[in-house]
């Protein structure tokens, strides 16, 4: 067999780039690195293709990573109202609209924009309110 077609044996026989690369995987599977990804661009770009099932996995998988990520709560919610799950899409309004509501300064449009599509998807919210 020729030499380019064997599998290296040792990390030393990668070039740099491989190599880098090798050891943040490691180190990211054993917990060593935290590395950030983008899920709700990853969701978007599905959705763009449309592949529901892609996006909600990124979705669901940026939920976890970041649950106070108030632009990725909007939109999954979004998302969940557009596929007749409004009970979800607006547990996940009233999360987004406590992440608003607790940073210093209060962004008012901002919790304006939640409030009104949060009235949009829960009909008692809309009751309570008249």
């Amino acid at each position: 067999m020729p030499a380019f077609y064997q599998q290296p044996k040792t990390i030393d026989e990668l070039d740099e780039v491989w190599k880098r690369w090798t050891l943040e995987l490691r180190d990211e599977q054993i917990g060593r690195i935290a590395f950030a990804r983008p899920c709700l661009r990853w969701a978007r770009a599905a959705l763009v293709a449309k592949d529901d099932a892609a996006a909600r996995e990124h979705f669901e998988k940026g939920l976890v990573a970041t649950p106070d990520d108030v632009e990725l709560l909007k939109e999954f919610a979004t998302y969940l109202a557009e596929h007749k799950n409004t009970d979800r899409a607006a547990r996940l309004a009233v999360d987004a609209l406590r992440v608003l509501e607790n940073r210093e300064p209060v962004d008012t449009k901002a919790v304006a924009a939640v409030d009104r599509l949060l009235s949009k998807w829960d009909p008692r919210r809309a009751t309570i309110e008249r």
